[in-house]
């Protein structure tokens, strides 16, 4: 590999590393943070519960 190759794995590796800790940061905010939110709680309850797209793929086969 020449130098100017490796610098480029690097640069891209660091990109990357950064997105990675942005999506970290999301999740746990996501997660940790908004749930203690009174409001966003009170909306979160109020959605209708998540269902599995399961038993449409059943029926189509």
């Amino acid at each position: 590999m020449s130098q100017e190759m490796l610098s480029d794995v690097t640069i891209g590796l660091l990109y990357m590393i950064g997105y990675l800790i942005m999506l970290c940061a999301g999740g746990f905010i996501a997660d940790y943070v908004l749930p203690h939110i009174p409001p966003l709680q009170r909306w979160l309850d109020s959605l209708p519960p998540y269902e599995d797209d399961y038993e449409d793929k059943e029926e189509r086969t």
